[in-house]
């Protein structure tokens, strides 16, 4: 769990990444203000196996086990033994591409993972408490503005204009950026597949809200790609928490359907491929959800979130209102609160509940952490100079669609598998043990005083 405060640095990123790897080939990013990564080297087999052993000192407490080691280590490296063989295949693997280590990396780190996806794989990251938020309508009009900026940043990536990241003079592939918006995780048994972002910005122009359990499409985009003011998303949003909120015409077993998306991975796919051929309404409201370039959840407030003004009684490290709010991201609370408003295959799915909890939830087979940090840094930086009240604007252009509620046709079978998913979900929360420490007697340099990573102290 990252949770950003006002002062949030590039440090925090790390948090969440894994190996700095391409999901997509990097020789895309060709333009002149675009500096071409080289692709990724295969080290010698001399390099891998010293630094194998330097690995495993720490773990090997007695000398005997170590020496056993080296010599298996030793026997393993030379000339006629099984690594100059492996190595060799793996170069052959890794030639023509521009990182040998993706696909494997991909399948064996998250598609191949058949546990749930929140809680246990996908992260969030908590925004700084909004004070100012204390009634629905301000819920809307913060929601308005963050997703505008997020349409914003996402154009930034499309038109290449992006700065390119990096540090000091080495420049990082831009590839995963391209991943966040428009992309989804979709369960298949045994092992997962992707939906990959169209090319062509015309073909996303839409992002997927949840209010109440129910799921919405809502324009955000004009026909060439350029975002919507602030004021006409805030429009749609009011549509999107009327419809929900009256319900005479939607079901109460079509009011949870995200509760799905938290089952085991292969659970999911049994009952999603049951889904999606039952009724070509399922599949279109499926890949609705799929193609949007994000999901909005209008959350209802957390009863167990202290409003703003009222006294924490907490110990000096540990922040129950932060707690609550990293327990908003991290799994919604349950069926009882907001775990159902939820689709937990996006790969970017933002949060805002009128108690001025925000953030976003991530899933993280799409990209690693600094893209996903970058993203937010943005949106939250441009909100703070976007002060001025909305007025909400209805007037559209007439070549945009209008938003439309997503329709589901289940039977008894897929009601019972929501209701199952949801009671299997609360029990694992119940499993859970989070609690949201503040330390501030120190920070990133103190610790690489020690000569420690500060991505290392923290997870262990």
């Amino acid at each position: 769990m990252l949770r950003l405060t006002n002062s949030t640095t590039r440090s925090c990123m790390k948090s969440m990444t894994g190996p700095r790897i391409a999901l997509q080939p990097c020789r895309m990013h060709t333009q002149k203000h675009y500096e071409i990564v080289p692709p990724l080297p295969v080290p010698p087999l001399t390099q891998s196996l010293e630094r194998y052993l330097n690995a495993l000192r720490p773990l090997i407490t007695d000398e005997e086990s170590l020496k056993k080691t080296q010599a298996l280590v030793k026997e393993f490296g030379r000339s006629d033994g099984m690594g100059p063989k492996l190595q060799s295949l793996l170069l052959k693997h890794a030639e023509g591409k521009d990182n040998w280590l993706t696909d494997w990396w991909l399948d064996v780190a998250y598609l191949t993972y058949r546990g749930a996806n929140p809680i246990n794989v996908s992260p969030a990251v908590v925004f700084p408490r909004a004070h100012n938020i204390l009634t629905q309508a301000d819920q809307l009009e913060y929601a308005s503005k963050l997703v505008h900026h997020a349409i914003n940043f996402r154009n930034l990536i499309m038109s290449k204009t992006l700065p390119q990241e990096g540090s000091g003079k080495m420049m990082f592939c831009m590839s995963q950026y391209e991943n966040l918006f428009g992309t989804a995780r979709v369960p298949l048994a045994g092992k997962d597949g992707q939906t990959l972002l169209a090319k062509d910005p015309k073909d996303r122009q839409h992002i997927v809200v949840v209010h109440n359990n129910v799921f919405f499409t809502i324009p955000v985009c004009h026909e060439d790609g350029r975002p919507m003011s602030s004021a006409q998303i805030l429009s749609s949003l009011e549509s999107v928490v009327g419809a929900s909120s009256s319900g005479a015409d939607i079901p109460d077993a079509c009011r949870a359907v995200g509760m799905l998306s938290s089952e085991h991975r292969d659970t999911w796919a049994r009952v999603y491929d049951d889904i999606i051929q039952h009724d070509p309404v399922n599949r279109k409201s499926i890949e609705t959800i799929q193609n949007s370039l994000f999901i909005l959840a209008l959350d209802q407030n957390n009863p167990l979130l202290p409003t703003v003004g009222e006294q924490e009684n907490r110990s000096p490290f540990i922040s129950e209102a932060n707690t609550r709010l990293a327990e908003r991201g991290l799994h919604g609370g349950g069926t009882h609160a907001n775990s159902g408003n939820r689709w937990f295959d996006k790969t970017l799915q933002f949060f805002v509940a009128s108690d001025g909890g925000a953030g976003v939830i991530i899933e993280h087979c799409a990209a690693e952490g600094p893209a996903v940090v970058r993203l937010t840094d943005y949106c939250l930086s441009m909100m703070q100079k976007d002060t001025d009240r909305l007025v909400s604007d209805a007037e559209l252009p007439r070549d945009v669609p209008r938003v439309r509620k997503l329709d589901w046709k289940l039977t008894k079978q897929h009601e019972e598998a929501i209701l199952q998913a949801g009671r299997n979900f609360n029990a694992a929360i119940d499993r859970l043990d989070l609690k949201s420490c503040e330390m501030s007697k120190f920070g990133k340099e103190a610790v690489k005083t020690a000569k420690i990573s500060p991505d290392a102290f923290i997870q262990l």
